[in-house]
């Protein structure tokens, strides 16, 4: 998971030209067709291989409060949110900033895991 996250939130992904690109992609109604025939395919397995890592880090932390599809599917929220944010208020939000915040999420989460320190 931390491998996801330091992915997701490094400079050469989350940063405003990718994340414009995307953005304009994704919300183009005349596109969004080809988005999906092109990329629902890797978001499901994406949706699929977070959940089932979270749930072996729920079963290592005897986390039970929140389910693998819940805290996955808040960490995709967080995700593309956390992007947009970096596009239009990149004063506030850097990838850095954004990163720190979703290991501050996992901490709260399992709070005797170190790795998201």
């Amino acid at each position: 998971m931390i491998k996801i996250i330091e992915n997701d939130f490094s400079g050469k992904i989350a940063n405003r030209n990718k994340i414009a690109v995307w953005v304009s992609f994704y919300s183009e109604v005349k596109f969004r067709p080809s988005y999906l025939s092109i990329c629902q395919k890797q978001d499901e397995i994406y949706s699929s291989q977070m959940e089932k890592l979270i749930k072996e880090v729920n079963i290592l932390n005897n986390q039970s409060f929140l389910t693998p599809r819940e805290i996955s599917e808040t960490y995709l929220s967080m995700v593309d949110g956390l992007w947009q944010r970096i596009l239009f208020d990149p004063k506030m939000y850097s990838h850095v900033f954004c990163k720190d915040l979703i290991k501050k999420y996992f901490r709260n989460i399992y709070a005797d895991e170190k790795r998201f320190v």
